[in-house]
């Protein structure tokens, strides 16, 4: 389970100070991540994976569908020029990826195309570390079905395989060896640098 997110009283009276907030407002803005969005950031395993393979799968939709209306259809101007607009401000996502636990522990996890998107479910009660390896695997039927190479068809499980490896390789190596240039080691660098570059918060 995500551990809830704790201020200790101290600093949350230095951030009620800079925001020119309550103590109260600074909880309740904690809470309002803790009981809303922490849960939700749970579900969403492999976020910057599956956001990727979305962006890309709905590019090379947006692109079909440009040169599909590239060739003028008589009749159709307004709404060629509607799709055409929003293909290109990427507000056109044809696909998504949706993931789902499930109580069924018949298999780890399973993927269902559909005409929108593929589904993801996963067995719930699984370790964490392994969840993220069995969403690799459904993700990687996404990659190579929908944007890989065509040389496999169908695609072989193991090339499957290869890319949850390599997809989990990276993300321990993220954590690992980047992420440290996003953390602060104290609580008081994190509060000065955001006083830096906010100067007109307080009011």
């Amino acid at each position: 389970m995500m551990n809830k997110l704790v201020i200790e009283k101290t600093l949350r009276g230095d951030i009620a100070e800079i925001a020119g907030k309550t103590e109260e407002s600074v909880e309740a803005m904690v809470d309002f991540f803790n009981d809303l969005l922490k849960p939700e950031m749970r579900k969403n395993y492999l976020s910057h994976l599956r956001a990727s393979l979305e962006d890309i799968i709905n590019q090379k939709l947006n692109d079909v569908l440009k040169k599909k209306y590239s060739t003028n259809s008589p009749g159709c101007e307004e709404e060629q020029t509607k799709l055409t607009g929003l293909s290109n401000t990427k507000n056109y996502r044809p696909f998504s990826i949706l993931m789902k636990p499930t109580r069924n522990s018949k298999r780890m996890a399973t993927i269902h195309f559909f005409a929108g998107g593929a589904l993801i479910q996963y067995f719930e009660d699984l370790d964490e570390r392994q969840k993220r390896f069995y969403i690799a695997h459904e993700l990687g039927h996404i990659a190579l079905k929908k944007i890989g190479s065509n040389t496999e068809n169908p695609v072989q499980e193991n090339s499957v395989d290869l890319f949850a490896l390599i997809a989990m390789y990276d993300r321990s190596n993220f954590y690992k060896k980047e992420c440290t240039q996003f953390t602060y080691t104290q609580d008081e660098e994190l509060i000065s640098e955001f006083k830096a570059l906010f100067k007109g918060f307080t009011r």
